[in-house]
């Protein structure tokens, strides 16, 4: 369960107006409500794809790249990102997830989202990232849709390159 506990009524009018200004816009907010505080809920988790960057990844490469950062300030968390790149490899932002933590879990959940969204049947999509082991056990659980021949999973070279320099 994530540690934010709110009506997050703001935050479900900030997503709705999206929605109506880029229909097909997917969002979805888990949350539960508050065992202590009644009328406000606890936000567990939040997928949001915006239907401009579903329609755009369609006539890109292949390729998405997948990482997670910490949020700072009041209400601490993970940002997860997708990002693809397209025929020029410029990458471009596909959708984004807010979880408490980075787990298999959240990983697995945040996966299914983009092949049931964004990838669809598409088959052959590489998929990089990191060498986290909860983004390594996602990807290899086939439940996610990304294993063979759905997906092909690489490591940022970037952190190939950094985990042999500093051994």
């Amino acid at each position: 369960m994530a540690v934010w506990a709110t009506t997050y009524q703001a935050l479900s009018m900030f997503f709705a107006s999206i929605m109506k200004i880029n229909h097909g816009t997917i969002v979805e907010i888990d949350a539960v409500p508050h065992a202590e505080e009644r009328g406000t809920s606890v936000c567990k988790r939040i997928f949001w794809c915006l239907k401009a960057m579903m329609d755009g990844w369609q006539h890109a490469r292949l390729v998405i790249l997948i990482d997670g950062t910490f949020l700072k300030g009041r209400y601490r968390g993970k940002l997860l990102i997708a990002m693809g790149v397209d025929s020029n490899n410029h990458p471009f932002p596909l959708c984004y997830g807010l979880v408490d933590e980075e787990t298999y879990e959240k990983w697995s959940w945040f996966l299914q989202r983009i092949r049931r969204h964004v990838c669809r049947q598409k088959a052959g999509v590489c998929i990089i990232s990191d060498r986290a082991a909860s983004i390594i056990s996602a990807i290899r659980d086939p439940q996610n849709g990304f294993t063979e021949p759905l997906g092909i999973h690489r490591f940022c070279l970037l952190h190939v390159r950094s985990n042999f320099c500093h051994h």
